[in-house]
């Protein structure tokens, strides 16, 4: 196989004559034929990075000075949040199903952290609030015979409000396999 290229380099062979690198392996030719014939030369190559450089920094920039995160009231309160069903300091086995619950009144957005002493999940709706399973299954298991710390916030308008955590504590004894129920 034959390989030309459109301009002279030190290291290559003169045109039209073949090399013994290019007998080598199919790898070899293909790597000279992608690389070297499509290759500019160094002067015009720095300048294409530089300018795909700075056109890469300034979107870059664009895109974060035209995020506007407008400024929210943040309310701290002392009452529980009011959730159905009512799972506010409730006792539970640590193979009970995952506590679904939504956020009883008006908000836009609900935000819940529940925290062991290992792990945390972390979730959001618009004010419903379901949990995935297998990380609900391994933060009960880790927290066996201990606690999960929930804190809920809700957004309604321009406010956020940040209602008292509360505990799920976390029995070691197993639900009965052949009784199914949900407070």
């Amino acid at each position: 196989m034959k390989y030309y290229h459109n301009y002279s380099h030190p290291d290559l062979p003169p045109r039209g004559k073949e090399s013994p690198r290019q007998t080598g392996s199919f790898a070899k030719i293909a790597h000279r034929a992608i690389f070297i014939r499509s290759a500019l030369p160094l002067g015009k190559i720095r300048k294409g990075v530089i300018l795909s450089t700075n056109l890469f920094v300034m979107i870059f920039l664009f895109l974060i000075s035209s995020c506007n995160h407008d400024q929210e009231e943040i309310i701290q309160t002392n009452d529980y949040p009011k959730i159905y069903p009512d799972y506010v300091n409730v006792t539970i086995p640590y193979n009970i199903a995952p506590l679904n619950f939504k956020i009883m009144g008006d908000c836009q957005k609900v935000e819940v952290i529940m925290s062991g002493k290992k792990s945390s999940i972390t979730l959001s709706g618009k004010y419903k609030i379901s949990i995935p399973f297998k990380k609900w299954k391994r933060l009960l298991t880790e927290q066996k015979s201990d606690s999960i710390i929930v804190k809920v916030s809700a957004l309604s308008g321009e406010t956020r409000k940040k209602f008292k955590p509360f505990v799920f504590y976390i029995s070691a004894d197993p639900i009965d396999p052949y009784l199914s129920y949900r407070l």
